[in-house]
């Protein structure tokens, strides 16, 4: 299973809050313990912000986990603040992208169903092109390439080690939508 940034941060907060909570601590007490604040323990747990390490280390001796637990959860904290393939773009990505682009760069697996189009991850370059050319709000060529390019690298995850399982129902009308016309389809569908 593939295990990035917000999986991380999802795990290492839950893992906090239930040591905190057996030692029937407050985070206001916890916090006190080991000399950071309410509201930084806070967002350790609900996952905001970044994590220290070696708090997470004092946090699991206060706490009593067991070494096993400590290293496993200071790996966590260590492992959260590496971030995505797409942080590195030159353009930035729509803001509306970035939780998809998480949480499918993690993904296991992943389910589709497409009335209108193929879905993105299977698509060539050249329906990609086409699909956001055809789209209502009309972009610089500049950004149609960038979204396409993004889109692609979105591919990689399809060649990974341990690649998610990916299910698709393409409806009949998808697979017969001439976008970007009859080579395009062509290659989009061998």
């Amino acid at each position: 299973m593939a295990v990035g940034p917000t999986t991380r941060r999802r795990q290492l907060g839950a893992d906090l809050r239930r040591l905190r909570e057996l030692k029937g601590l407050t985070l206001e007490e916890a916090g006190a313990r080991v000399g950071i604040s309410k509201a930084t323990l806070s967002r350790y747990e609900t996952k905001e912000g970044t994590v220290k390490w070696p708090s997470v280390d004092a946090l699991c001796r206060e706490y009593g986990a067991t070494d096993e637990e400590r290293a496993a959860l200071v790996e966590l904290a260590k492992g959260a603040k590496i971030q995505g393939w797409w942080r590195s773009l030159a353009d930035p990505i729509p803001d509306s992208m970035n939780l998809m682009l998480t949480l499918e760069d993690e993904v296991v697996r992943e389910d589709h169903y497409a009335c209108m189009y193929i879905p993105g991850l299977l698509q060539t370059r050249a329906y990609a092109e086409a699909v956001h050319r055809a789209s209502e709000v009309q972009c610089e060529e500049r950004e149609v390439q960038h979204m396409v390019d993004i889109r692609m690298k979105r591919q990689d995850l399809l060649d990974r080690q341990e690649p998610p399982h990916i299910w698709c129902v393409i409806d009949e009308a998808a697979l017969r939508r001439q976008v970007g016309g009859r080579e395009v389809m062509r290659k989009q569908l061998e």
